[in-house]
């Protein structure tokens, strides 16, 4: 059965309708540092199109001990200063 858990992990895909834009992805930043680091990071929909393939790929990793909201502020800290 371990093995087949690790098989699902290993080869789990997280995926997104593509239904997120600049303007609406601007529009859920707060005024703090790391939200403007992040929005001056992504300029364009390509961009914000990398950014989600990153993020989904690092929390990929995150799935065996839980995806919190403290997981995702790392990613989106990490990448904002990658």
């Amino acid at each position: 059965m371990e093995k087949l858990v690790e098989y699902f992990l290993e080869n789990l895909i997280i995926d997104f309708d593509g239904a997120l834009d600049l303007e609406e992805f601007r529009s859920m930043l707060d005024n703090s540092p790391s939200a403007a680091k992040l929005s001056n990071k992504l300029k364009t929909n390509d961009d914000l199109n990398e950014f989600i393939l990153t993020i989904t790929d690092a929390l990929k990793e995150q799935m065996a001990t839980g995806i919190t909201n403290e997981v995702l502020m790392t990613e989106f800290v990490d990448y904002s200063e990658s």
